[in-house]
């Protein structure tokens, strides 16, 4: 084969095997390059791993607030119902009253008029 143009490509041939580490300068660029994407990975991983961390600590506290506004709904079930049973004897007890009273105005009518 004629040795003709080659020159020229020759000089694209070494800038192509120096971008993808045939030689040895391209190669030491080549570890470079991986060090270095393999360092950003690491930065990446460990602040991914911190904000799961974080994560984590919050839904412990959302797990605790939730455990306590359980026991809270339950007190306040419980204390509602007393009170409403309260209530409702109190309602009872003037209702008895009430017709207590209306039982002896008509007692009293009825006595005042056959006198």
């Amino acid at each position: 084969m004629p040795n003709y143009g080659a020159a020229s490509f020759n000089g694209e041939l070494k800038n192509l095997m120096v971008d993808y580490g045939t030689t040895s300068s391209g190669q030491e660029d080549a570890i470079g390059n991986a060090k270095r994407e393999i360092d950003d990975v690491r930065g990446i991983m460990t602040k991914n791993i911190e904000s799961l961390l974080e994560r984590g600590e919050r839904l412990d506290l959302l797990v605790d607030k939730t455990d306590r506004l359980g026991g809270s709904a339950r007190d306040f079930r419980v204390r509602s119902r007393g009170l409403k049973r309260q209530m409702w004897w109190k309602n009872i007890k003037l209702m008895a009253l009430l017709a207590l009273v209306v039982i002896l105005i008509i007692l009293g009518l009825v006595v005042a008029l056959k006198n």
